[in-house]
């Protein structure tokens, strides 16, 4: 970008979180009717930033803050009088006590240490610092993702409640279609020059990855313990360039299909081109811009919701979906139950063929690394809920057995959206595959709480989403293959 921009510097995060916020207020907030949901459901969204930049400050500060502020060797006995002069200047510097061997027993103090001594010495006052900085970075991190608990916990509470509020005023944003698309494409700019600009690593612990193991788990929140911390791995150029080529098509994809879904199925372009502009100018759109993991699953079911109206092609993108992340398996009750009078066998269809050619071909790439049943329960989550190796929360500071209630609770939720509420239509079909993707934040074992991107989109949409108690399946599903555009309102018998 810097190329492009003379001197451009990449916006710090932090600094980035107040401007969104800013800019969130000024934007969508409605000074005229002040207590109103949009407003609540706007500082609901603004308050998971701090969350998301505790994590990212205290993950960054335990990485990298403890060796660049001492900046001292290893200390070691063969070490010259002229090193340990050195490492004591770098102490002072550091505001760490000096580690001299003068006894203050007297007053005219004697050197009695060895310098053998002086480097022990000078060892354990590193070694002490740098555990007390890394106890507060932990600390730091537990507290951001205390934070997203929190926060994800009221905005699931909005979410259960939403299928009861039957009227839904328009509010539109504060500003005119053409002035969100002119900022919502200067977004995407700076979006793509965050992802050129990063670095991608890789983990090399497999076992953390979400879901499909060729999906490759792109990190700057690796939250193990030392003890258990994989280096991260720098891709190769052509590896972090398709990486990042990737990332920009599918933060693309998502960017495009919330304006579709708002201009097709809301019939209001601005109730698009909002949640589009909202979405760009949270800060998880700047920490984790590039990371496949995050954004992949989420441009797909935010397409399977465009061609909601087909059940076989949104079978085919749930399906898909299931093979990069195994949690859309948790929505099937919820689809299958909408499209239980019309179009459930196409989408059954579609999701098993997708997921099947996902599988096959993953097991082909991944043929010389491990077997392919192993690859597939890893997959589709076919095994005992892990208690060792975890990240985030449950290993800063829960018990992880404690995941096996939470579990347990988000699978009974995800069983009764099959028969609550009784009649679903495509907004109850909106919220609740928000609510399930969301939940899945309060169990996932790999730092779960910060893959906004899951769930963000579809609860975006379901804030701004008009009354469409209309849309049941029955009244909108089309044929089986496409006759014309998703937002076509005509319909046609079952083939």
């Amino acid at each position: 970008m810097s190329e492009i921009l003379l001197d451009y510097n990449r916006i710090h995060v932090t600094t980035w979180g107040y401007l969104s916020s800013l800019l969130l207020i000024g934007l969508f907030f409605k000074f005229n009717r002040f207590w109103s949901v949009r407003n609540l459901d706007l500082m609901v969204l603004i308050l998971l930033a701090p969350g998301l930049l505790l994590v990212q400050v205290g993950h960054q500060h335990k990485s990298h803050l403890a060796p660049k502020l001492l900046g001292l060797p290893a200390p070691n006995t063969q070490a010259s009088e002229q090193d340990l002069a050195t490492n004591s200047s770098r102490q002072n510097q550091a505001g760490l006590p000096a580690s001299g061997g003068l006894t203050d027993s007297g007053p005219n103090p004697v050197a009695t240490s060895t310098p053998e001594t002086i480097a022990l010495e000078a060892e354990s006052t590193v070694q002490t610092a740098q555990q007390k900085l890394l106890q507060d970075s932990r600390q730091i991190e537990r507290a951001g993702y205390l934070w997203l608990f929190v926060t994800g916990g009221l905005l699931l509470i909005r979410l259960l409640v939403d299928p009861q509020m039957i009227r839904r005023p328009l509010l539109e944003p504060n500003l005119t279609s053409g002035g969100l698309a002119f900022i919502g494409c200067s977004l995407f700019v700076f979006l793509i020059a965050n992802v050129i600009s990063s670095n991608p690593t890789t983990s090399q612990l497999k076992s953390g990855a979400p879901g499909n193991p060729m999906l490759q788990e792109v990190t700057e929140f690796t939250n193990l313990p030392d003890e258990k911390l994989p280096s991260g791995v720098p891709l190769p150029a052509p590896d972090r360039q398709l990486t990042q080529s990737a990332a920009v098509v599918a933060q693309l994809a998502i960017m495009l299909g919330i304006i579709c879904v708002g201009h097709w199925h809301f019939h209001n372009l601005k109730m698009g081109l909002g949640p589009a502009v909202i979405y760009l100018l949270l800060p998880s759109a700047a920490i984790t811009p590039g990371q496949l993991a995050h954004v992949l699953p989420a441009a797909l079911l935010v397409w399977a919701i465009v061609w909601y109206r087909y059940p076989l092609v949104s079978g085919a993108l749930v399906g898909t979906a299931i093979g990069t992340i195994y949690y859309p398996l948790f929505l099937f009750p919820l689809w299958l139950s909408y499209y239980w009078r019309k179009g459930w066998k196409r989408f059954l269809a579609g999701a098993l063929v997708a997921s099947s050619a996902m599988a096959l071909v993953s097991g082909w790439m991944t043929s010389g690394e491990r077997p392919f049943l192993e690859m597939l329960q890893q997959m589709y989550g076919i095994m005992r809920p892990r208690m060792e190796g975890l990240s985030g929360i449950w290993d800063l500071g829960w018990d992880p057995i404690y995941r096996l209630p939470v579990l347990f609770a988000f699978a009974a939720l995800s069983i009764t959206f099959a028969v609550w509420p009784a009649q679903k239509n495509f907004g109850t079909l909106l919220n609740c595959s928000a609510t399930i993707m969301l939940a899945t934040q309060f169990w996932h074992g790999n730092n779960g709480g910060i893959y906004l991107e899951w769930y963000l989109p579809l609860v975006l949409l379901t804030m701004f989403r008009p009354n469409l108690d209309d849309r049941l399946a029955a009244a909108v599903v089309v044929g089986p293959w496409l006759p014309g555009w998703p937002g076509k309102r005509t319909a046609r018998p079952e083939a």
